[in-house]
């Protein structure tokens, strides 16, 4: 998004906004847990059904 083709009016909103978006950040940050990613390969789990027989 390009600032310098707003308004006045716009440029105003946008920073109300992202101050807002901030504020509310702040408040949830402590609630969220990082999650864990474990990566691993199913190479030697997969099984030939019966049908495939």
């Amino acid at each position: 998004m390009r600032m310098g083709k707003l308004s006045l009016q716009e440029k105003k909103r946008f920073e109300e906004a992202k101050k807002s978006y901030q504020k509310m950040w702040e408040e949830i940050k402590p609630f969220i847990k990082k999650r864990k990613i474990k990566q691993y390969s199913t190479t030697g789990e997969w099984k030939i059904s019966s049908y495939e027989l």
